[in-house]
């Protein structure tokens, strides 16, 4: 069938002759996961050298200026100390990308140790970790049996190759549902296959943490939300500038303040 340029089609088929040209298809450009993890690390370089110059230049730009500016309000002299920290664990952090991206991510691994980062969400991501699309090029056969021939697929976070025909059908449905009843349903059925899958252990995780601030940083009563994994994680604090010249006039002179010690624990115990 054919189409009019007005959209609507025509019972009868015409015939068009046009000469063929052929176009030459140039690879795209593309990195391979080396070429990734160095790029990352240099950025984590470069990225330390800024707040280096931040602290040290005399002359900033807008950028080092609100660096510099930023990390001498929340850390005075510890803004050193803090950029030393990160140009010592720059090299570090660079490494352990390049281990998640070069091995466990090309599945060249026989045992990992790894978190993924937590956070917030109303409605748990099973998609990425538990179905079968991101652990083979196509797992199962439409009778939901076994492909023989099945390729495990690489750069997902399927990293234990789960694979379940039924488990897939319940991550399927609970990610088009709309019904919230049925949602949490779902979401307990998928939990516990996971666990008797046991496609991993489950490590440790830290539900506290510490910190240290100036005296003209403030914080609200109660101190944090409940779910943080560090203090500056929400933004939850504001600066008293009047209160910061009167405590920096006040070390001057040597005057000294009692340490101040706050522990909240409102949200132990709690899940």
């Amino acid at each position: 069938r054919s189409k009019t340029r007005g959209g609507t089609s025509k019972g009868s088929s015409t015939s068009r002759s046009s000469g063929r040209k052929t176009a030459v298809r140039r690879p795209g450009f593309t990195l391979n996961v080396q070429q990734k993890a160095l790029i990352f690390g240099i950025g984590i370089i470069l990225l330390t050298f800024v707040l280096v110059l931040s602290l040290l230049s005399p002359n900033q730009g807008q950028l080092t200026a609100g660096l510099s500016t930023l990390m001498w309000r929340l850390f005075g002299w510890g803004g050193a100390v803090v950029v030393l920290v990160i140009t010592l664990g720059s090299g570090g952090t660079y490494w352990a990308a390049y281990l998640w991206a070069r091995k466990v991510q090309e599945r060249q691994h026989d045992i990992y140790f790894v978190s993924f980062s937590p956070s917030l969400s109303m409605y748990p991501d099973y998609w990425q970790y538990f179905h079968s699309d991101n652990a083979y090029d196509d797992a199962f056969l439409e009778d939901g049996s076994v492909n023989p021939d099945r390729k495990v697929k690489t750069q997902t976070n399927n990293i234990q190759e789960v694979a379940d025909f039924e488990l897939d059908q319940w991550i399927e449905e609970y990610d088009d549902s709309e019904d919230k009843a049925r949602m949490i349903e779902l979401s307990h059925m998928i939990q516990q296959r996971a666990w008797e899958y046991a496609s991993f252990s489950p490590g440790f995780v830290e539900t506290y943490y510490r910190t240290a601030y100036w005296r003209w940083v403030h914080w609200p009563e109660g101190f944090n939300f409940r779910f943080t994994t560090e203090p500056y994680e929400m933004f939850a604090f504001w600066l008293e500038e009047g209160e910061k010249e009167r405590i920096l006039n006040a070390r001057r002179q040597g005057q000294t303040f009692e340490p101040h010690i706050e522990v909240y624990d409102q949200f132990r115990g709690l899940q």
